[in-house]
């Protein structure tokens, strides 16, 4: 256990450092560390990493999920009391929405074998089954697959990853070593996800990103990353594979030919649009734009690391649009940038 000006201040330091390794970007993911027999802090909803105070680091009762002040806890600060439970030895929690690891919980395996151990993850590491953010099904799933792992770090089915361990140092290099070893794994499993990933280095989130100009009070990047100019190939729509791409862009971003009178409808509407032959087009205020093209890199790296397991499954279109409810109407506000 920590005490809670120290927990307070590891949080802090661990969102900063996330951050800028590229395992955490913006609001997306949590961190928090225990602080007693019954109580732990956990980040706010909705704050950036990089400007997060004490103040945005809330203390929660693990009895009943109470907590003090006017700023709310992350809403899976009930996965975060699952953990404290079912591993009395962890003190400190990262969840993240790191690219790899994402892409590996969606290729529909219960549990993924590595080529070789990868430092603090050992030779594996369990797949909990998918359940929206939030909710108790989410919980008791993360809870069964924490209770089976090996090690510590659980892959969540087309969200992301929970990383754990006895202090700040142990769970980041959990997230660290658990990143490297999806990435080995993807691209083992799909040849042409190595040949695109390794132009760009060992998980960097690199990406060509032209074109950066405002659109009628937003701005707009053309995404043009590798990856994502041979999804484009296919000339079809990108459906949500992962459900932060849901959350941000929605079920499905449509392909539109070359055109610009095609392509200013469909931006209107969609805050990604394929444009055949260019790249992406990616819209948003508040650097919104850059963080759709980041999820459109991700969940296209997704649906290959899914393909080469067979036919990709996406996202249910019901549970897409519920993601993408709940951050119109909450996270976005929360942000500060509602995003129509």
């Amino acid at each position: 256990m920590i005490d809670i000006k120290e927990a307070k201040e590891l949080v802090i330091k661990a969102g900063h450092e996330l951050s800028e390794t590229g395992l955490i970007a913006r609001t997306w993911g949590n961190v928090g560390a225990r602080t007693g027999p019954h109580s732990f802090v956990i980040t706010a909803s909705g704050k950036s990493y990089e400007t997060l105070t004490e103040d945005e680091v809330v203390e929660v009762d693990m009895n009943d999920l109470s907590y003090s002040g006017a700023i709310a806890p992350s809403s899976e600060m009930k996965v975060h009391r699952e953990i404290y439970l079912a591993r009395p030895d962890v003190d400190f929690i990262i969840h993240t929405h790191q690219e790899y690891a994402t892409a590996a919980g969606v290729m529909g395996k219960g549990h993924i074998w590595f080529d070789k151990d990868h430092g603090s993850i050992g030779p594996g590491v369990l797949c909990a089954d998918y359940a929206l953010p939030g909710t108790k099904s989410l919980c008791k799933k993360i809870g069964v697959a924490v209770r089976n792992a090996s090690g510590n770090a659980v892959l969540m089915k087309r969200h992301g990853a929970v990383c754990y361990g006895r202090t700040y140092e142990e769970a980041f290099a959990v997230a660290r070593d658990l990143e490297e070893g999806c990435g080995a794994y993807i691209k083992a499993a799909s040849p042409m996800l190595r040949e695109d990933l390794d132009d760009f280095g060992e998980g960097d989130g690199s990406m060509f990103l032209t074109n950066v100009q405002k659109m009628e009070g937003t701005r707009a990047v053309m995404c043009c990353d590798k990856v994502v100019m041979d999804y484009l190939s296919m000339k079809m729509d990108l459906p949500a594979y992962i459900d932060d791409y849901a959350q941000l862009i929605g079920p499905s971003a449509p392909f539109v030919r070359n055109d610009k009178e095609e392509i200013m409808k469909a931006a209107a509407k969609y805050p990604a649009v394929l444009v055949d032959g260019e790249g992406v087009l990616c819209t948003g205020k508040n650097g919104d734009e850059i963080a759709v093209s980041m999820l459109v890199r991700k969940n296209c790296i997704s649906y290959f690391a899914a393909s080469s397991m067979g036919k990709a499954k996406k996202l249910g279109v019901k549970d897409a649009v519920i993601m993408r409810y709940v951050y119109v109407s909450k996270y976005s506000k929360l942000e500060g940038d509602l995003q129509k």
